[in-house]
């Protein structure tokens, strides 16, 4: 009986500011196409996974994320492996999976691009039995993550003036990975596990990633000077990177060894220290919903 309903989880805590206008758009939206909706706000943490299984008990097979990507991720945690599709409204600070699908940043022209999507079968990863969709990373990455957030602050602003007065903090840390990466033995500032291409707001870590190929891109960035950094932030923004600067390596799975626990993210969202990771990459696990014309993804 939910076949032709959607259920949509909204983090109404999500980005710099909710309006309650979204609500009423989106009952809107779908009673002009005669489609039923249902709308449930998350609480607390992991909230989104929990009224996800619940939606996905009931027979609803569009389950729909309004929020950023720690929404994203936690309403996927609940769809990997189920025959539901998942769907994004991006109201986050950064957005990086939506980006990447192609989903507008505007409200009214993403809920469109929702209501008249398709389906396809998207890779996840596996991060010490964490599921990851977009990006996740350990070091500065991780450290950022983990302050982000603390004074209430959220956007973009905020998380870059947390990366400006961190950055020269932080201090390099080794790694032993296998199979063996590129960027062994040096010091290095973040190690990244890349499924999409962005964190968010344009700034891709793995420009030529994509969720649909079969591989996971690991990527070791040094700590890089003033104008290097730069460099590379400009170089994202056109779809390219400096391996140089950036190298990287396609695996399907990897261990991950560090001398003594550091903060990681899994998708923007902090989680506490740790020295040993496990990383696999999942095929073909979620569907989600993207606009229609996108051809590669």
């Amino acid at each position: 009986m939910s076949e032709n309903k959607i259920f949509f989880i909204i983090n109404a805590k999500s980005g710099v500011s909710y309006h309650p206008a979204v609500e009423g758009r989106i009952v809107t939206a779908c009673s002009q196409l005669k489609i039923g909706c249902e709308l449930q706000f998350t609480q607390h943490r992991g909230h989104a996974t929990e009224l996800a299984t619940a939606a996905l008990a009931a027979g609803y097979q569009r389950i729909v994320a309004v929020g950023g990507d720690g929404t994203v991720n936690e309403t996927a945690r609940a769809l990997v492996g189920s025959n539901a599709a998942l769907g994004i409204l991006p109201k986050g600070s950064g957005n990086g999976l939506a980006r990447h699908l192609g989903i507008s940043m505007n409200f009214k022209k993403a809920l469109q691009q929702l209501l008249q999507s398709q389906t396809v079968a998207m890779d996840t990863l596996r991060i010490n039995d964490q599921v990851s969709i977009n990006v996740s990373g350990v070091g500065f990455d991780g450290h950022v993550a983990a302050q982000f957030g603390k004074n209430g602050k959220r956007g973009f602003w905020s998380y870059l003036r947390i990366v400006v007065r961190e950055y020269m903090r932080f201090q390099p840390f080794s790694f032993a990975m296998k199979p063996a990466h590129p960027a062994q033995p040096q010091p290095i500032f973040m190690l990244n596990f890349a499924n999409a291409s962005q964190f968010g707001n344009g700034a891709r870590i793995a420009p030529e990633a994509s969720v649909r190929d079969g591989w996971m891109d690991v990527v070791a960035l040094p700590k890089l000077s003033l104008g290097h950094a730069l460099r590379l932030l400009g170089q994202s923004w056109l779809r390219k990177h400096d391996s140089r600067l950036a190298p990287h390596q396609h695996v399907r799975a990897a261990t991950v060894e560090l001398p003594t626990p550091m903060a990681y993210h899994i998708d923007g969202e902090p989680y506490p220290p740790a020295k040993n990771f496990y990383v696999e990459l999942l095929p073909q696990s979620l569907h989600v919903l993207i606009p229609r014309g996108v051809a590669q993804v």
